[in-house]
């Protein structure tokens, strides 16, 4: 899957905004009000230094709707948490049955504190053992939160790897980038414009089955989930240029 361009123009406008001495917390609402959302919130669970004392949290959401979020311990039933957890893909919040009291009580009151009625939360792990949620909510109808998630996704998805980069690095021991080899960078290049492993190969001069190891090697280098986050870290890093 190639990196979008929207995606691209969304993490330079972010990095501008970053720049502009903005904390994570103006940064998420930037991401939410860019696209058309009433709340989006992070949260690291396992992270290794940082979540020693609890989870790591950052959320756009009001003072009084966490606070009573903490009074209720609604963690214990929060769907967008356990599911989540147990799965590797988005989780669209529509999907969760509500026959359970707390939970219908917990989406209920998110309503009321103008929290929203949809939402999308995506699962980060690392090969560590990292975990971290990060979740977008929408209060649009139905029809348009669906046409919604149909359009943005994709970009979502690794939004979602760059904000849990973003808010976490800054805290942690730097190091320095991965080293890939020429042919490892080449790959990355042609797969961040869309090529299939077949194109790299024809364009390289390279088998199906060596660029595939090539990329593979790269992702794993790169502690990517898949070859797109592997791609969009790449860029993040600096260590290929964003798409034609």
């Amino acid at each position: 899957m190639p990196v979008s361009e929207s995606y691209c123009r969304m993490i330079e406008q972010i990095e501008s905004f970053q720049a502009s001495g903005n904390d994570n917390t103006q940064i998420l609402k930037f991401v939410a009000n860019s696209y058309g959302l009433t709340h989006v919130a992070y949260l690291g669970l396992q992270l290794p230094k940082l979540t020693r004392d609890g989870p790591l949290v950052c959320v756009t959401y009001p003072d009084n709707w966490v606070a009573h979020y903490r009074a209720q311990r609604y963690v214990r039933d929060d769907p967008t948490v356990h599911r989540s957890l147990q799965s590797i893909l988005p989780t669209n919040w529509a999907d969760f049955p509500q026959h359970a009291k707390r939970i219908r009580q917990l989406f209920g009151e998110a309503r009321e504190f103008g929290i929203g009625s949809n939402g999308m939360t995506f699962p980060i792990r690392g090969r560590g053992g990292e975990t971290a949620l990060f979740s977008v909510v929408s209060d649009m109808p139905a029809s348009d939160w669906e046409d919604f998630r149909r359009h943005n996704l994709p970009d979502m998805q690794m939004i979602a790897f760059y904000i849990h980069r973003l808010i976490t690095e800054p805290m942690e021991q730097q190091s320095e980038p991965p080293k890939l080899s020429p042919r490892e960078l080449e790959c990355l290049k042609w797969a961040a414009n869309g090529k299939t492993h077949e194109e790299i190969g024809v364009i390289l001069n390279l088998s199906t089955k060596t660029v595939r190891v090539y990329l593979d090697t790269a992702r794993h280098k790169l502690n990517g989930m898949n070859i797109t986050h592997a791609v969009a870290k790449a860029i993040i890093l600096n260590i290929i240029p964003a798409p034609l």
